[in-house]
């Protein structure tokens, strides 16, 4: 799938303030989103492959404890959407259209496409397109038959259970990723795209990374009396290159371009969201 020219990201004042002015994106915990079934989906649609392939119940029980393990280790997840002047959006992520949403240059990001990931480790960052599931979990079906194919052949020839192990657990890195780029389809008006990063340690020391002008970092935030982590990503002054404001932001255009000018985005175009709600 083809990158779009432009992923936008919805936010509050207070959040874009912080973005333009520290000139970093938070990557958040994957397990404090929106969506209670965040990263399950694709395992559930592992289990269904029980029904259609009952001969392989041993190769898929190992196939779904590695996965869940995986799922079980931290992650962090950046959200864009293709549309850049959706209501839904900037009610639910805008704080009711008061907020602003951010055009950026994904190509900027410097980050892994879902078309090239095949030689990524876990502890890159990966961009994805999110793909929508119904509750038939139809649409993943063919990501697993090299696998199954595999274990056909294997366990035909051979009891090497050494082999068939290893097969599975590239498998499971492959789309260790992937798990958590399909949605409910409940979902699917916000066409996002995703920024994911999976470290290759679950607890960490000190969680750093570095490549080239761009750079992650591990913070920490209090919120209903929580403390939650998330990742600091940096991005250089190119990467903005458009600011909408919604319908109720009160800041006006002209101290929007003043601010970005000041913070060095100077290219950024302003527009004012068309939508009239109020």
């Amino acid at each position: 799938m083809t990158l779009p020219k432009t992923l936008y990201h919805y936010c509050s004042v207070t959040a874009f303030y912080n973005i333009v002015s520290e000139r970093k994106l938070r990557l958040s915990d994957h397990t404090t989103t929106n969506d209670s079934l965040e990263g399950k989906l694709f395992l559930r649609s592992l289990s269904k492959q029980y029904e259609l392939h009952p001969e392989y119940k041993n190769a898929i029980d190992f196939i779904i404890n590695n996965h869940q393990t995986l799922l079980n280790k931290p992650a962090y997840i950046g959200c864009f959407s293709e549309e850049c002047d959706s209501l839904s959006q900037w009610r639910g992520y805008a704080d009711d259209c008061t907020g602003f949403c951010i055009g950026f240059d994904p190509i900027k990001f410097n980050a892994k496409h879902e078309d090239v990931l095949e030689d990524a480790t876990l502890h890159e960052l990966g961009i994805w397109q999110v793909h929508y599931l119904d509750e038939h979990f139809r649409g993943l079906e063919d990501l697993f038959t090299p696998l199954l194919a595999f274990l056909d052949k294997q366990l035909a020839v051979n009891d090497d259970i050494e082999i068939i192990k290893a097969r599975v657990e590239s498998f499971n890195s492959e789309f260790s990723h992937a798990a958590l780029a399909y949605k409910h389809a409940s979902f699917r008006s916000e066409r996002e795209w995703r920024l994911i990063f999976k470290p290759s340690s679950p607890h960490p020391k000190r969680l750093s990374y570095q490549s080239g002008n761009r750079s992650l970092g591990l913070g920490f935030s209090v919120s209903n009396n929580r403390i939650k982590q998330y990742l600091q990503l940096s991005f250089d002054y190119q990467t903005i290159t458009e600011v909408w404001l919604g319908s109720k932001n009160a800041t006006g255009v002209d101290v929007t371009k003043q601010f970005l000018i000041q913070n060095h985005f100077d290219n950024a175009e302003v527009n004012t969201s068309k939508t009239p709600y109020r």
